[in-house]
């Protein structure tokens, strides 16, 4: 019996022991949770899951009290519903029709009606969804056990295969990979409601699919070709899309109520008003600690122009609280203060802006409190550690901006991951030692342990390294938490995952099949957002948990100016690493000497020493040390604040080495001198292709790596994406573009001056050694020289996609994208030469591993290439046939496009 199975049986024997007592049966989380010896927060939260399921009533007061249902007969649980049912904000005003409408919708007889919901993004119109559910249980035409299944049509638009599985499910054998019986959302929703999210994306046979379960409620499994299976299903669609153009006239008349939300701007100031209140509220009880906003940020945010409606709306009030919570933690306030000056600037705007009408609403805020006070609510808050993740993503951004490489980042967020596995820990009351999976099993849900697992099993498969107890138990807690949260409907601050994609791309791709599979056994869908945090947790694996670090001395003439500067790098970055040596102008070189010495052997811990002086004899007390003590010891002269705060920091990095370290140290003093002298540039490399993705991000990332760490700071690499060749020359057209040092990739943008070097000459030509020179010569632009002609080396090929693919088997891609081209080009009767050839091989090769990911791009102009180029298009897609057999893939005309437009170019 698990948790909350228990807690309801304690309840419903309670109610029973009062009620036969002639007492009430209801009691709070705090009594259940003294009486099971169970956390109170885990209490709560189980009694609000029962609650909805309908198995609890839930009694509104101080403390909030639960019931079993079973002690309250069905008229009273009725009446209490309908009393406390709201729709929603705006239910008697801008919304009051559309709620009509669509209570309309779910009562009429015998099952309801089938509803579209129309309206820009961000209306809420998946809340809308939600609350006509909710209204149909309350209303009894849905049991309480009645499922609400969300379907995104967006996901699946291109396969019609995964479209018949994921709604209709499939029997063994149905497909390749079919290997048992599996039931699909229509079943799942069988007797409630399926939800399809952007319907407009549904194509047409997926619209038609759905004709006999709307007219007769039937349908069939795939690969069921007799039996017939019955479901009642209200099926609701939600579209920001023009209904006539994107959908059949056909299935629209099967939906026959259609219902306009409208956006945020067409709706009164009071209603906006309450969403605010709503949404800091909600912020209020993630964070646990009082909000005060003050009027100013409330007239601006009634304003200011919010194109994403209520979704952007709710977003950035996120934002701020997480802005003012960092401050809230570092100053140690009692207040999460939400002031004016926080606000980014195109809300500010909206301070400045007027009503479009006479607003009493806003002249009676002027002259209104100074703040509005948000109160914490203990018995709501269940401790969900939302703000951990948070200071991560805004540290992250953060060191971004800066400009710092991937791997200091990870090792930077380190103390951030450490911080949130001690959250986890205190939340689930467990202690570091005690990491034993009974112990895990007594606060992680089992179904939860085992799908973890398996998934960390196949990371260290892949990754070809073991993970730390820790990580793992950190792993699993946070997937545990995860599942609460989707079960809350609680959604993270989504992250820029492009340069974790640069940076960390193993750890990216292990990260998306581990999510992947925790959907599958969990069944589950998995917000994007996690991604980023799942990258995060396997950049951390180490077998080492403390390693040593460089010993960093600060030696300047003075009687503490080395102190000042080691004291405010320590405070800055947290620690206590840096240590001083002050050298007074009376006291003799000698004395100055011996307390460096001693200082070196008590610091050292095997990595060396970085000795940071300022002029003089302090220079060479370097060498001095080393034969004293023989410990290594580098120094770096000119000393200032800034260069100290830098080599600390990079003194503390896992993997850090001496001697590069000080050299770095000599290229960044130079840089700064530059910078001083107003003569620093930054160099931008143009990466390129017509997706934009795949190939692009490949060579970026191994450009990235062939820039030496002193000099990342001096380079910008820029991935493009053009939708064809027309769009590459638009660009090159702009201001921007010429001034760049380099282009690679498959789309020359014929720069003047700009040197081109294509993917083929940067895999197996003169490629690299060229873009290596500009890389050392800074500024130094070298005109491209013909090459060689290398001999065309299937073997190389093979070997540079290794590099590229994280799934796919390199050498027998090679083989049959080749083969594939050179049967493209036996159909059109054309000759291939080398460059073509790798160009293409590697664009498929990176086509195809992204495919079986399911991420598929679009291209606008596939309709004009099949419509003008037919017969290109037909003999690329003959050719691609063995190789889409062969991965049990169906690839999509838009890339199939993208190759004929590549083939184009060459011709």
């Amino acid at each position: 019996m698990n948790r909350k199975e228990k807690i309801f049986q304690y309840l419903s024997n309670f109610g029973q022991v009062q009620t036969d007592s002639g007492k009430s049966p209801e009691t709070d989380s705090g009594f259940l949770a003294a009486q099971l010896g169970l956390d109170r927060s885990n209490v709560s939260r189980d009694l609000n899951e029962l609650e909805r399921e309908g198995r609890v009533i839930k009694l509104q007061g101080r403390p909030v009290k639960f019931a079993a249902s079973e002690f309250y007969r069905e008229p009273v649980i009725q009446k209490q519903k309908k009393a406390e049912f709201q729709f929603m904000i705006g239910e008697k005003g801008s919304l009051k029709t559309q709620i009509e409408q669509g209570k309309s919708a779910v009562l009429y007889p015998p099952n309801g009606l089938h509803t579209l919901l129309a309206g820009p993004t961000g209306t809420g119109k998946t809340t809308f969804a939600e609350k006509l559910f909710q209204y149909a249980k309350a209303m009894k035409v849905m049991k309480d056990n009645a499922g609400f299944i969300v379907f995104n049509c967006a996901e699946y638009a291109q396969n019609q295969e995964l479209i018949l599985s994921q709604l209709f499910g499939h029997r063994k054998g149905a497909f390749t990979g079919a290997d048992k019986d599996k039931p699909g959302l229509v079943e799942k929703a069988d007797g409630g409601i399926l939800f399809l999210d952007e319907i407009h994306r549904l194509p047409p046979y997926g619209q038609e699919m759905l004709f006999l379960l709307m007219d007769k409620g039937c349908y069939r499994r795939l690969g069921e070709t007799e039996e017939l299976r019955k479901a009642s299903v209200l099926i609701i669609g939600a579209t920001t899309e023009n209904l006539n153009t994107t959908l059949l006239k056909t299935f629209l008349r099967r939906m026959p109520v259609v219902i306009h939300l409208p956006a945020l701007e067409q709706r009164p100031l009071i209603e906006r008003l309450r969403l605010i209140e709503e949404f800091f509220s909600a912020e209020q009880k993630k964070i646990g600690a009082p909000i005060q906003v003050y009027k100013d940020v409330v007239i601006a945010l009634l304003l200011y122009a919010c194109p994403g409606n209520i979704g952007q709306l709710s977003a950035d009030i996120q934002l701020l609280c997480a802005r003012a919570f960092l401050e809230y933690k570092v100053e140690q306030k009692d207040v999460v203060e939400i002031n004016f000056e926080i606000l980014p600037p195109y809300i500010q705007n909206g301070r400045l802006e007027s009503p479009k009408r006479k607003s009493d609403l806003i002249e009676f805020l002027q002259y209104s409190e100074d703040y509005h006070m948000f109160i914490h609510d203990q018995e709501d808050n269940g401790g969900s550690g939302e703000n951990l993740y948070i200071e991560i993503s805004e540290k992250y951004e953060k060191f971004l901006d800066q400009g710092r490489s991937g791997g200091e980042i990870s090792n930077l967020i380190e103390d951030d991951l450490e911080q949130y596995m001690n959250h986890l820990l205190k939340k689930y009351n467990l202690k570091k030692d005690h990491y034993e999976k009974k112990n895990l099993l007594k606060i992680i849900d089992a179904k939860v342990y085992y799908a973890v697992e398996d998934i960390l099993q196949f990371a260290e498969i892949k990754l070809g390294r073991k993970m730390p107890e820790r990580i793992k138990v950190g792993i699993a807690m946070h997937v545990n938490a995860m599942t609460e949260r989707i079960s809350k409907g609680m959604v993270l601050k989504e992250k820029e995952l492009h340069d974790i994609v640069l940076n960390h791309p193993q750890e990216f791709q292990t990260a998306k099949v581990m999510l992947r599979l925790l959907e599958e056994e969990l069944s589950i869908q998995v917000p994007k957002q996690e991604i980023g945090y799942f990258t995060m947790f396997l950049c951390a694996m180490d077998e080492e948990t403390i390693y040593p670090k460089i010993a960093v001395i600060v030696m300047t003439h003075g009687e503490s100016t080395a102190s000042s500067m080691a004291e405010v790098a320590n405070k800055l970055l947290n620690t206590d690493h840096c240590r001083a040596v002050d050298m007074p102008l009376d006291v003799p070189a000698e004395e100055a000497l011996e307390k460096a010495v001693a200082l070196a052997e008590e610091i050292d811990e095997g990595k060396g020493v970085l000795v940071l002086a300022d002029m003089g004899s302090l220079l060479m007390f370097s060498e001095m040390i080393e034969k004293r003590t023989g410990i290594p010891v580098k120094s770096v002269p000119m000393v200032s604040t800034i260069m100290v705060i830098e080599a600390v920091r990079k003194a503390m990095l896992r993997g850090a080495d001496l001697e590069k370290l000080a050299k770095e140290l000599k290229q960044i003093g130079k840089v700064f001198d530059r910078q001083r002298e107003g003569k620093q540039k930054i160099h931008t490399i143009i990466v390129t292709c017509f997706t934009g993705q795949g190939t692009a991000l490949k060579l970026a990332e191994i450009i990235r790596d062939m820039i030496p760490a002193e000099k990342q700071g001096q380079f910008r690499i820029r991935c493009m994406d053009f939708e064809g060749s027309e769009a590459a020359l638009k660009a090159s057209e702009t201001e921007e573009l010429p001034s760049a040092d380099a282009v690679v990739g498959t789309v020359d943008l014929k720069l003047p001056g700009v040197p081109f070097i294509s993917v083929d000459r940067f895999v197996m030509g003169d490629g690299i050694s060229q873009l290596n020179e500009i890389i050392q010569g800074g500024s130094e632009v070298l005109e491209a020289e013909p090459a060689q002609e290398p001999a065309m080396d299937e073997k190389l090929l093979a070997g540079t996609l290794d590099q590229l693919l994280y799934f796919l088997n390199p050498k027998k891609m090679a083989a049959q994208a080749m083969e594939a081209l050179r049967e493209a080009a036996k159909d059109l009767h054309v000759e291939i030469d080398k460059e073509l050839t790798v160009r293409y091989v590697i664009h498929l090769c990176c086509m195809l591993e992204r495919l079986i990911q399911e991420e598929v791009l679009p291209n606008k102009d596939t309709e004009r290439l099949r419509r003008e180029y037919g017969q290109m298009f037909r003999a690329i897609e003959r050719s691609l046939s063995p190789l889409a057999d062969c991965l049990h893939l169906k690839i999509p005309e838009s890339e199939t496009a993208y190759l004929v437009e590549m083939l184009l170019e060459e011709f």
